[in-house]
């Protein structure tokens, strides 16, 4: 049942992302106090896991936080309140100080103004214009179809507007990547697609694959990394994290490929723990990463790989990537969601969900669609209004992951089912069971909504709510060149050949 806009405010909590934020239940900006982790602060013993977390966030010296237009009083409720949420800094997994803050001295949140390959400006790029970040990539009916990151785009939709291919399925390949490595979610751009596996220790790599027919393109070796993130592809560039944890002389770094390649085109350090990565972002001249010692937000020239900035006032969780949509920077982790300035990545108004999600790691996305954002934080499925900053409406059905949001229908797997909400009201529109062992993302494409489990992937016809095919096994989803890319946890990659040329169910 959906909350109220009244029942959602009062629920509204507080994170604590290594200083306090106050939660918004009105509409001006906040600025939270601080992000940094103190420098005077003791090691803590260490944990069988390995990971190294701050110490807890300090008390501000005053009960009021200044904001960049007003003065916030502190909830009296502050001290009693109690996330859903392990709070970072409390001392689960032996958390230990690191000798000086996160700092960023790049750039300042400037932004290079030279000219882009596109005639336009880098400055004008960062958060310029509606839908900045996906401006010039072609996404309507009409355009190649691509599926340039997690969730579709920048926007994380799950929805690809350019794709014409619906079932039945006219042929199947599949391609042997690393048996029995678990595959990242595939990005696909001009008929490659793009996958990454690995283990702790052991060799992880990329894989090029050519759609037609899944051939190997090429293949980059990154060596024996702690892990290696999922990779996002766009105007034949793509990236990728990989990360080293804390040994001696260890580094983590965001890569840039040559799509066609496999060459480097350039590697930028970041500061990172035992994390496992999702998509970094591209929006506009800039790309986004999640990084940092104890959780935070990287900005980096697509360039050069020149640091823009660290953000630093996030939970201490990983598998969450930042959205960019109409022109703003957005993170959503462990329940918080946060718009930030894309140039310097300082906060510019936050609202928090509760929810139940694992230490440590956030295992979801925001998906946006117009003026809103989706976020799923478990049991809850809500959709938050990002003119009014408020949460429109709150649904609870033991609701996991990332949801899709296609033509005013919200898309979300819950208790092992696709449940489909209506956008504008939250209420249940259909469900379709499968296998009712339903996990991954779904992700739409003309007509028809696709979900999957291990064992079986499915497609849904929109206009009948019906099953319209389903093969074995199943895995993340991707959808591109009339292909349905499913990349399994056996290691293999197989793609699924679209009937071409029809028109979703209504059209004219």
């Amino acid at each position: 049942m959906a909350a109220s806009t009244s029942e959602t405010c009062s629920r509204r909590s507080i994170g604590v992302a290594l200083a306090l934020m106050l939660t918004r239940c009105g509409h001006g900006a906040q600025q939270p106090p601080g992000s940094g982790v103190p420098q005077d602060a003791a090691p803590a013993e260490s944990a069988p896991s390995g990971h190294v977390s701050p110490p807890d966030a300090a008390e501000p010296d005053t009960a009021a936080v200044a904001s960049s237009d007003a003065t916030l009083a502190r909830p009296a409720d502050l001290d009693a309140w109690s996330p859903d949420v392990a709070p970072i800094g409390d001392g689960a997994d032996g958390f230990e100080a690191p000798e000086a803050p996160e700092t960023s001295d790049a750039l300042d949140g400037d932004v290079a103004s030279e000219a882009d390959g596109d005639g336009t400006s880098a400055e004008a790029g960062v958060g310029a214009g509606a839908d900045a970040g996906a401006s010039d990539l072609c996404s309507t009916r009409g355009c190649p179809s691509n599926w340039w990151t997690f969730g579709y785009d920048s926007s994380h939709s799950g929805y690809n507007p350019a794709e014409l291919g619906v079932p039945p399925m006219t042929g199947q390949w599949a391609t042997t990547i690393a048996s029995p490595a678990a595959l990242s979610p595939a990005c696909a751009e001009e008929g490659r697609a793009f996958v990454t596996y690995g283990a702790a220790g052991s060799a992880s790599k990329m894989v090029a694959i050519g759609l037609s027919d899944g051939s190997v393109l090429w293949t980059h070796d990154f060596g024996a990394v702690s892990s290696v993130g999922h990779p996002t592809v766009v105007r034949g560039t793509v990236y990728v994290q990989t990360n080293k944890g804390l040994g001696a002389n260890a580094t983590s770094n965001l890569w840039a490929l040559d799509a066609t390649s496999g060459d480097v085109r350039w590697a930028a350090p970041f500061d990172s723990q035992f994390d496992n990565f999702w998509a970094p972002t591209v929006g506009g001249s800039a790309v986004y990463i999640d990084g940092g010692r104890y959780g935070g937000l990287y900005g980096f020239r697509v360039a050069d790989g020149t640091q823009m900035f660290f953000y630093g006032g996030l939970y201490q969780a990983d598998s969450w990537t930042p959205g960019f949509h109409a022109g703003v920077l957005y993170s959503y982790v462990q329940g918080a969601f946060v718009a930030h300035d894309p140039a310097s990545g300082s906060l510019l108004w936050n609202n928090t969900i509760r929810g139940t999600f694992a230490p440590y790691s956030t295992n979801a996305a925001a998906a946006f669609d117009k003026q809103a954002a989706y976020v799923i934080a478990p049991p809850q499925l809500a959709e938050i209004d990002l003119v009014t900053q408020d949460v429109t409406w709150i649904t609870s059905a033991a609701y996991d992951g990332t949801p899709a949001i296609a033509d005013g229908v919200v898309y979300a797997i819950g208790g092992g089912e696709l449940l489909a909400v209506d956008a504008a009201t939250g209420s249940s529109s259909f469900s379709f069971a499968g296998d009712k062992k339903l996990k991954y993302p779904p992700v739409v494409a003309n007509g028809f909504v696709y979900a999957s489990s291990a064992g079986n992937a499915y497609a849904v016809n929109l206009a009948t709510q019906a099953q319209a095919w389903s093969a074995a096994p199943g895995g993340w989803l991707s959808i591109a060149s009339g292909r349905l890319i499913v990349a399994g946890a056996d290691g293999i990659l197989r793609g699924f050949a679209l009937s071409s040329g029809l028109a979703p169910p209504g059209d004219p």
